[in-house]
């Protein structure tokens, strides 16, 4: 609804908002099944939104081809 009243695109949407994502919590892939499993035993919302790769400092949003550049990572 925001992102539509502001005619933004999506990746300046993604820019400005932190999508619903509070916390992260960076796991091995190995014990990421088993951290979701105690979260949501819990009672909180959890996902797995992602892997971290050695390379260049980016996040990406495959879903929505979307790249953020080390250069704009920093708080807006």
């Amino acid at each position: 609804m925001i992102q539509k009243a502001a005619n933004l695109s999506d990746h300046e949407i993604y820019a400005i908002l932190n999508m619903g994502q509070d916390y992260a919590i960076f796991v091995a892939e190995k014990d990421a099944q088993k951290t979701l499993q105690i979260i949501r035993k819990n009672k909180f919302k959890a996902l797995d939104a992602g892997v971290v790769e050695k390379g260049k400092r980016q996040v990406v949003v495959k879903p929505k081809n979307i790249v953020f550049r080390a250069e704009t990572l920093n708080l807006r």
